[in-house]
């Protein structure tokens, strides 16, 4: 014989849930209000304190389904929940015990994402209480045999393995507390009444619980969102109530409560006709305009459009807690919303939990997991020890930031102690936490089992002192929270044998990825942020519902990737289960956006974005749906363009986005990304800048000089006299090149964070053949490694290895041409790396012998000192001529040309080094273009002996234009050009034009992120950053 249920059934709004409320506040503890989840229930408790009722009593009252059959079951025996982790775990070991090689779940394992779909899919069986021997009996009928066979036997395995260690599965709580009432019910307190209200569907272990409640003697009443002759919309009620009708003895009780006084004319429209046959009535054009679609060019300026609008509801008087949004898949937009409401000041609560993962400060212990696993990376070590969790200044961090990549250091342990060790000799406060950081994590690696390994990150987390006197409440609690899951999965991982310190953390960090956040979701006075299925019982005023865009609402329909509709049909029907099909999801989700539309009282905003990512998408038909049942009228809607940077002066919220509209609405008059006002925004802008015009006149004065610029700080440093200090040869053939690269690098004294390959490779090479000269007994291969250590460039492994194979080819071809070539010039080194004058360049290494400086006397008579370093002086043993040479990376083709025009500052001023502080007899300047593979010389014919001339002219392997000769005049007219240019340069400095100067040196600087203008096809091209020229 059927128990008895009875049925309450309404459309939205017809009052179900309110008279459940009412039966709740006359009966007291004599009844239970059950709804689907912990968050409606904490709603429903809400509704009951505020209408008078105690909290212990409304505790009492109000349980969650699952919450409530676990009472039951647990009065009979003890019910061990399995957590998330765990079962993860298990099903892994299923996996293992019953997988062959090179079979079908051996390779599914191996698939990322499969323990998460099999945790979904053993759930839901134990839902439906579907058995192995049931899915075995599928596999002979089915078409994927042999899939179904795998999952009988991972089923079974790992049902074996949850009973073992005393588990239950969460849903196996329906059918615990089914056989509960069946065999102790008198042992069992149980309530008069049982209302169960916000359910859409049952499944088979749930209406067998409720079936034994009936029997038991409550009386059990179901709510039901249903009206007749609306199957389109209730087509999943609809099969609900014919599901309870094979069950229980069904009697239909309608609703008919008094309509809500302070439900909106449109809101209730939305309830009676949305998804309905019947057409709406010809008056509906009377309705008050309170359904808006809006349209956004992207998330984050829909979320901007929805949070003006909460702020101008708060304004005028509305609650934070009166205001809800929601969305189809809340948990994806969730960062976004916190983010944009934050800034504008809107409190809100969530009751999504999100995983232990998604914490930052678990964040934080996952990449500390994985640092000696991938070799200490440059970005996750100086990304962790910024993370704040640690007493570190973040100015030091970033400080070694800046070392690392100016000493080229990428990666490896020994390199980060090696920088460590340095920067502790210069007394730096964060070195000790490098070292402490490298050290005490190499024990990670070195863990003999998984016990070790968790006390070495204990050790580690205690040696960096992680998180002491900087953690608020809620952090340490995720910390405790992530050391108890990560002690759970390692007492797990010591029963096996085998493991690798990897795989131990990858095991931890899975935990924590599916482990749900403990937190307190009690209800606050903030604006709610809501899963859309689970907005009732809440009746907030006013209702964004966000994401309207197909493929986010409804969800796109695919079929299960494990069992699909074909096979559930066979389930189904053979063992009386509810197995969900594409279909049923498909009203599931039409039910949930009515229920989502008609849960405001006042107000309820639609919107939608057009793109999502890299793509454009279509606005949901649901919307189509609910512009049917409206006249054109009776919508409002909104659209955001793209190009609208400033909001409607109706919608800004301070002065300053007053203002920013204000100067938008004066100054763009761009017909394409101008925005269109109507009549009414266009006298509201009117009004508004007359009012700004007559109260702020000064202020508006500023929109007209600077375009609504903010007052930027002067960048500026006070330029010394030229006289005060020495400038080097280098350095001002920087100036020549680029004045603003000269003033960042040398006067501001900013040095770029990145080196060029072309500038590292040329400084490896000096350093080299300097040594070369000074040790020509020792293997090259020893210096290149030596200088490459010592000089490190910032490029990855592979392509440091490249740089340097291409420049032992270029020391070997400079040695070779020495050998074979040069070797008949009879010369002698006298000198390598000569200095002379203050050497002030960080780039280059101190010396110990210095020579004075070059004093320059310049056109307007001014004497200036120059520095700089020549990379060699040759001398001839007979006469004590001298040859002056220079190793050029990359010699440019026009060499001569430049020099005769006095550009190459750099050989012009060696040139008056050499015959000024060394008082040597110039006879020749030697280029030698290593790229090139030649060496130009210019031959000075007037103080060179023919002799010498004779040995340093063209060799018959050369080309006519290595060899350039000049007298003693002509060089001199060269010298004077060159201190001309000095002068200009100079005098242009100090007057402050330091405009940049773009060419083929643009790819070779480091300061390009800083700089504003670029190289055009015909002139230089500023790249639109809208600064004042005369500032």
């Amino acid at each position: 014989m059927k128990p008895p249920v009875t049925v309450w059934t309404s459309p939205a709004l017809g009052g179900k849930t309110r008279r459940c409320i009412a039966t709740c506040l006359q009966e007291g503890e004599r009844v239970r209000l059950i709804l689907p989840s912990d968050l409606q229930a904490q709603m429903a408790r809400a509704i009951l304190l505020a209408e008078g009722m105690a909290p212990q009593t409304a505790d009492r009252v109000v349980r969650s389904f699952h919450a409530f059959a676990t009472d039951v079951a647990s009065a009979v025996k003890e019910v061990r929940l399995v957590p998330a982790h765990l079962r993860r775990w298990l099903l892994q070991q299923a996996v293992q015990a019953v997988a062959q090689p090179d079979t079908l779940m051996e390779r599914a394992l191996r698939r990322e994402g499969i323990l998460t779909l099999l945790s979904a899919w053993v759930r839901e069986m134990t839902r439906e209480g579907i058995s192995p021997e049931s899915l075995e009996q599928l596999a002979v009928q089915s078409q994927e045999q042999e899939k179904i066979s795998a999952l009988a036997q991972i089923l079974r395995r790992y049902r074996y393995l949850l009973a073992a260690r005393g588990w239950h599965e969460e849903e196996e709580v329906y059918p615990l507390a089914t056989q509960a009432l069946h065999e102790a019910r008198h042992h069992i307190a149980l309530p008069h009444r049982v209302l169960v209200d916000g359910f859409a569907r049952f499944s088979r272990t749930e209406t067998a619980f409720l079936r034994a409640l009936a029997e038991a003697g409550c009386k059990v009443v179901v709510t039901l969102c249903w009206e007749d002759k609306r199957d389109a919309l209730f087509e999943s009620t609809s099969a609900t109530l014919q599901w309870l009708s094979q069950h229980f003895e069904v009697q239909m009780e309608p609703v008919t409560l008094p309509p809500d006084e302070r439900t909106s004319p449109a809101i209730a429209h939305i309830a009676s006709y949305l998804f309905g046959t019947s057409p709406p009535p010809a008056n509906t054009g009377q309705l008050l305009p309170a359904v808006e679609i809006w349209e956004a060019p992207h998330l984050l300026a829909e979320a901007e459009m929805v949070a003006r609008e909460i702020v101008h509801h708060h304004r005028n008087g509305m609650a934070w807690g009166e205001i809800a949004v929601l969305c189809r898949d809340i948990a994806s937009v969730l960062p976004t919303l916190e983010g944009v409401f934050a800034q504008f000041g809107i409190p809100t609560q969530r009751f999504e939990a999100q995983t232990l993962g998604e914490h930052p400060l678990v964040r934080t212990l996952t990449g500390l997991l994985h640092l000696h696993e991938s070799e200490y990376p440059r970005e996750g070590v100086l990304q962790w020890l910024k993370n704040g969790y640690l007493p570190i200044d973040i100015l030091e961090a970033d400080r070694l930031r800046l070392l690392a990549v100016r000493r080229g250091v990428r990666s490896g342990a020994a390199n980060w102690l090696r920088l460590a060790e340095q920067m502790e000799r210069e007394d730096s406060t964060i070195a000790t936490m490098l070292r402490t950081l490298v050290e005490s994590t190499q024990s990670l690696s070195q863990a003999q089992n998984p016990r070790q390994w968790l006390d070495a990150l204990q050790r580690t987390l205690h040696a960096t002192q992680f998180g002491v006197s900087v953690l608020r409440s809620e952090e340490q609690d995720a910390l405790t929270q992530a050391m108890e899951i990560a002690q759970q999965v390692v007492f797990l991982l010591a029963q096996d044998a085998e493991g690798t310190p990897a795989e131990w953390a990858r095991a931890v960090e899975q935990a924590w990825a599916v482990t749900l956040q403990r937190c307190d979701s009690s209800p606050r006075n903030a604006v709610w942020l809501l899963e859309a299925t689970r907005s009732r019982p809440l009746r907030p005023r006013v209702v964004f519902v966000m994401g309207m865009q197909e493929g986010r609402f409804p969800h796109r329909m695919v079929e299960d990737a494990l069992l699909r509709d074909e096979d559930r049909r066979r389930l189904n029907a053979h063992t009386g289960s509810r197995l969900p099909l594409t279909t049923d999801n498909a009203a599931m989700e039409r039910l949930a956006f009515y229920q989502a539309a008609t849960c405001a009282s006042q107000r309820v905003v639609f919107s939608y974005s057009r793109t999502e990512g890299d793509h454009d998408v279509q606005p949901s038909f649901y919307l189509r749906s609910l512009r049917e049942i409206f006249p054109p009228d009776s919508i409002i809607q909104r659209s955001l363009r793209l190009s609208d940077i400033t909001a409607p002066l109706s919608h800004t919220v301070d002065e300053k986005d007053t203002e920013r509209t204000l100067v938008d609405s004066l100054f763009d008059i761009n017909p394409h990304t101008r925005r269109v006002m109507d009549d009414s925004e266009r006298l509201l802008t009117a009004q508004t800048l007359h009012r700004w015009l007559t109260e702020r006149r000064e202020r508006c004065r500023q929109w007209w000089r600077w375009r609504y610029l903010p007052d930027f700080p002067r960048l500026s440093t006070l330029l010394p006299h030229i006289g005060n200090r020495a400038y080097s040869a280098t350095e001002l053939e920087e100036l020549q090149q680029c004045p603003f690269r000269h003033f960042v690098r040398w006067e501001m004294r900013i040095r770029g964070e990145r080196t060029h390959y072309a500038a590292g490779q040329g400084r490896w090479l000096h350093a080299v053949l300097h040594r070369r000269h000074q040790h020509p007994e020792q293997p090259i291969e020893e210096l290149l490694q030596e200088v490459a250590q010592q000089h490190p460039v910032d490029r990855p492994l592979g392509e440091r290895h490249l740089l340097l194979q291409q420049l032992e080819e270029m020391v070997r071809s400079v040695l070779e041409r020495e050998e074979q070539v040069y070797a008949g010039f009879g010369l002698q080194t006298l000198w390598t790396e000569a200095t002379f004058g203050p050497i002030h360049d960080e780039d280059e290494e101190p010396v110990e012998e210095t020579a004075p400086p070059l004093r320059l006397t310049l056109p307007d008579g001014e004497r200036m000192r120059i520095c700089g370093r020549i990379d060699r002086i040759d001398v001839c043993p007979q006469t004590g001529a001298a040859v002056l040479v220079d190793y050029k990376r990359d010699l440019p083709d026009r060499w001569w040309q430049r020099v005769q025009m006095g550009e190459d500052l750099q050989t012009v001023l060696y040139v008056a080094a050499l015959k000024q502080v060394w008082k040597l007899n110039p006879a020749a300047v030697a280029l030698d273009g290593v790229l090139e593979g030649k060496r130009c010389r210019v031959l000075f014919t007037d103080t060179a002996p023919a002799e010498l001339l004779q040995r340093l002219g063209r060799q018959p392997q050369e080309d006519y234009s290595v060899v350039q000769r000049v007298h003693g005049q002509r060089w001199k007219g060269i010298e004077r050009t060159a201190a001309q240019k000095v002068n200009e340069l100079l005098h242009r400095l100090r007057a402050g034009d330091i405009r940049p100067t773009p060419g083929d040196h643009c790819s070779l600087c480091e300061y390009g992120g800083i700089c504003r203008t670029v190289r055009g096809v015909d002139a230089a091209v500023h790249d639109g950053e809208p600064y004042p020229a005369d500032r």
